[in-house]
């Protein structure tokens, strides 16, 4: 692994397997528990469950990340983890609506403190100059994690009932807390002064929207998450009655996009270690994407749309690993965890409002129109939003000099 140490290799190996085992327990769980609801529990309910995760780290956003910042890793993330181990055990034993909604909930905010915490962690095993190995091959082994949970969520639940995938979901947050544990490296955050608190909850989002590139990346990526999310509450609606797939055709249509990410998540090793490489990948990969969504949305033909759609994933990985490198190598070290925080929090509100969205735009508009507009706006604000990146990136090198 490029230029990493023996034991900086093996502490990258080891978060990326026990993280991965971690996601794939929570995608069984959440497919467990949408299966739970599915014969008898109505669309609020089974809406409700699906929010009851995701907003509590955008609400503890700053709080989490202030923790992230000012507290050892190896001592706090072993212990979130056992916590959510807790929680996702007690899912076994709970079975009615409101119990189910306030337990996925407390999970979310389990989320919000090792999510931050772990994203914060992962330069101080490898090192800032070795992110982009890093994120690559942690991008890589969540894709994996990402197609084989729903996969094994599915066949669980059919082989041994409800109650055991969520226990196998705690055992996956117990392994977490261990794998945490035995890494050699660790983040340990230095004492701040009482004029360095002030104003610390608030760091991360100050510092992702003042910054000059990085407010541009950002907000690039917010319209990319966006448009993305609209996509996805249409894609049935246009791969089925638009295309005429059939179930297998329109799960292959949903599995080469997650395969064409983990194969971009790989070719994001070969992104320059610089900024101005880095932002002409993202801008290049974020380009891709958008045309490949607006030529999705003239297909004709399903096996051609599945085509676009891997090339797709394939920038989206891509785009994700020029993004997180760049982030975290602007970025202060000892605002890590809040920036890491800030920036979860903006993409899981954007992720929310695109539901919303999708569901309205939906009833007003065609699911091919949709992606046809998905794909065109976020080409046109790539055009924008590119060349003042790559300016002010240009700029801030000149001046170094």
């Amino acid at each position: 692994m490029g230029d990493l140490t023996r034991d900086q290799r093996r502490d990258l190996r080891l978060i990326g397997l026990f993280r991965s085992v971690s996601l794939a327990g929570d995608a069984i769980a959440m497919i467990t528990i949408l299966l739970r609801f599915a014969p008898h529990a109505s669309g609020y309910a089974v809406g409700a469950v699906t929010m009851a995760g995701m907003i509590p780290p955008v609400i503890l956003a700053p709080l989490s990340g202030v923790v992230a910042d000012r507290v050892s890793a190896k001592k706090f993330l072993p212990l979130v983890c056992l916590i959510e181990a807790t929680i996702a055990l007690s899912l076994g034993f709970v079975t009615g609506t409101l119990g189910t909604i306030l337990l996925m909930g407390a999970l979310g905010c389990g989320v919000a403190f090792s999510g931050t915490g772990y994203s914060a962690l992962v330069p101080s095993l490898v090192g800032v100059e070795n992110m982009n190995l890093a994120q690559s091959t942690l991008q890589s082994f969540q894709g994996v994690a990402g197609i084989a949970g729903p996969l094994l969520g599915g066949v669980l639940v059919a082989a041994t009932g409800q109650r055991w995938p969520l226990f196998i979901d705690a055992i996956s947050f117990v392994l977490c807390a261990l794998g945490t544990l035995a890494l050699r490296g660790n983040r340990v955050p230095e004492p701040t002064s009482k004029a360095e608190r002030r104003g610390q909850f608030t760091a991360g989002f100050r510092w992702l929207f003042r910054d000059p590139v990085l407010s541009i990346i950002v907000i690039n990526t917010i319209f990319f998450v966006l448009a993305i999310g609209v996509v996805n509450i249409c894609q049935i609606f246009f791969t089925v009655r638009v295309l005429h797939a059939t179930s297998f055709e329109f799960g292959l249509f949903d599995a080469v996009y997650a395969v064409g990410n983990i194969a971009g998540a790989l070719l994001g090793r070969r992104v320059p270690a610089n900024d101005l490489g880095r932002s002409k990948w993202f801008f290049i990969a974020a380009g891709i994407l958008g045309g490949m969504f607006f030529l999705i949305g003239l297909s004709s033909n399903i096996w051609l749309a599945m085509f676009l759609m891997t090339l797709a994933g394939g920038a989206n990985g891509l785009l994700s690993v020029a993004a997180m490198t760049m982030i975290y190598s602007r970025s202060p070290a000892d605002i890590l965890g809040r920036v890491s925080a800030a920036l979860n929090a903006s993409v899981t509100t954007t992720s929310l409002v695109s539901m919303a969205l999708g569901g309205l735009l939906l009833n007003i508009f065609s699911s091919r129109s949709i992606f046809q507009a998905g794909g065109g706006i976020s080409l046109l604000v790539v055009l924008i939003l590119g060349p003042i990146g790559l300016r002010r990136i240009s700029r801030g090198a000149v001046a170094e000099n």
